[in-house]
């Protein structure tokens, strides 16, 4: 795993955590709780992240659906 993938997993980490602690007791929001301008520039990276991380699987397969020579 590249340098990049792991930051992207970091943050995947961190939103899916949150989400399952607000789950859990909506009161546990734990990002919004680092303040309002650096909680939304989280949520953004996390967002970002996730997308890279789809573009990422569907780059990844079409490679290995390529026929080999």
């Amino acid at each position: 795993m590249k340098g990049f993938d792991w930051v992207v997993w970091f943050f995947l980490f961190v939103g899916g955590l949150n989400w399952g602690l607000i789950g859990i007791n909506a009161e546990w929001n734990f990002v919004a709780k680092l303040g309002d301008t650096f909680a939304q520039i989280v949520y953004i990276i996390v967002g970002l992240a996730a997308l890279w991380s789809l573009i990422s699987a569907f780059m990844k397969g079409s490679k290995s659906d390529a026929p080999s020579m």
